[in-house]
């Protein structure tokens, strides 16, 4: 498997999840049209890695909603295509369910169909 589902469908704050993972050293992702934006990274070049978590979006200076989260993904430098979640280093791993879990935490919902909301 390449991707970490751990936290998928966990309903939150998009003013704390992104407060959370800012001050974790994550980025947002890529700006879209309307301004809208659906993932954060990270990127760690001690390790060579970086990760990537998807959610459902939030618009630029607009933190006013919940958001669910999807997925998680991890990557070697090159980025080309993700890891699979075994050959990423334990201790890399540990860090970002981590960093995750205080992110996700103020979450009390969670999102039973989110895969399919995923997939729009």
């Amino acid at each position: 498997m390449n991707y970490m589902e751990r936290f998928g469908g966990c309903i939150v704050n998009d003013l704390s999840l992104n407060g959370k993972l800012t001050g974790f050293g994550w980025c947002r992702g890529c700006v879209e049209d309307a301004g809208r934006y659906r993932t954060y990274y990270r990127e760690d070049t001690e390790n060579g890695m970086s990760v990537e978590l998807h959610f459902s979006g939030s618009f630029v200076g607009w933190h006013q909603e919940e958001v669910t989260v999807y997925d998680v993904r991890f990557y070697r430098e090159d980025k080309e295509k993700a890891c699979f979640l075994r050959d990423v280093p334990p201790r890399y791993f540990s860090e970002i369910v981590l960093q995750l879990d205080s992110a996700t935490a103020s979450g009390n919902e969670r999102e039973e169909n989110w895969r399919a909301e995923r997939f729009k």
